[in-house]
């Protein structure tokens, strides 16, 4: 049993009321239209564009350099496939710098953004995980009534199948008819007697500030056999791209060189290095 309550419901009140109506019955905090918190937080964008202007400029120089080199270069020979190497490896030096000056703007700002994530998350961590329980009751209870529904259904429509026809009885038809004095009064069928199911409920849960239960369809998908998915999902592009990457970190930790259906070779990638 949940208590949301520190005192008894007032008659012709709910118990959830207490939580927050106080004493005011009607009263509805949550719908107050208070202004937000840190409405009035002053806004450091600016200061950051700022801050990181001012560690960038350093760089301003040599990066137009390295742009106006690279639209001067020419690579025929050897030798000038060398300096080309040259300009990209001092570039990305120079751009390892850049990123170090970036890091010392951007990490405090980023380190206290998860910080400020960390500390709201593992303050209502407690709420959130005691809804989860609350919401197991909402689906023990929704399941229950939901099978109890289908059930009187299927007694229902048990109930309203006609009788089947019992046995015929042996008439003798050369036998003389004996008039009746009174009418004659009809044999009970075999489904008279039997009590018809009250109809099943269907009404929707509801609570007294308006939060109702619903059923919200959901698709679920389980491949159970991969040999019977259409060739049309198996070639898509995202199955193809999946299948890549469990290839390539089998054949990454295993060495192996041969997948059945897969064409597994090795690709040369220019790197630029001292």
């Amino acid at each position: 049993m949940i208590l949301l309550t520190r005192s008894p419901a007032p008659a012709g009140r709910s118990m959830s009321c207490n939580l927050f109506c106080h004493s005011n019955p009607k009263a509805k905090p949550m719908n107050n239209p208070a202004a937000p918190i840190g409405h009035n937080r002053r806004d450091y964008t600016d200061d950051v564009r700022r801050e990181i202007a001012e560690a960038l400029d350093p760089y301003r120089q040599r990066r137009d350099e390295f742009i106006a080199a690279a639209g001067r270069a020419v690579v025929r020979s050897i030798d000038e496939a060398g300096r080309a190497a040259d300009l990209i490896g001092m570039a990305g030096e120079v751009g390892d710098r850049v990123t170090a000056a970036r890091k010392d703007v951007s990490d405090p700002h980023f380190e206290a953004h998860r910080t400020a994530i960390a500390e709201a998350t593992a303050f209502w961590e407690p709420v959130t995980e005691a809804m989860a329980d609350v919401q197991g009751m909402v689906d023990a209870y929704t399941a229950k009534r939901d099978a109890l529904i289908a059930q009187q259904k299927a007694e229902q429509a048990a109930a309203a199948q006609p009788a089947a026809p019992g046995p015929r009885a042996n008439v003798d038809y050369a036998a003389p008819v004996q008039p009746r004095s009174q009418p004659e009064t009809p044999a009970p069928t075999a489904r008279e007697g039997v009590a018809v199911p009250a109809p099943a409920r269907t009404a929707s849960i509801r609570g007294d500030y308006g939060y109702k239960v619903t059923k919200v369809a959901e698709t679920v998908i389980e491949v159970v056999d991969w040999r019977a998915v259409p060739e049309h999902i198996m070639d898509s592009p995202v199955v193809k791209e999946a299948i890549r990457k469990v290839a390539l970190g089998i054949v990454r930790a295993t060495k192996i060189t041969s997948i059945p259906g897969l064409a597994i070779s090795e690709a040369g990638k220019n790197s630029i290095r001292r």
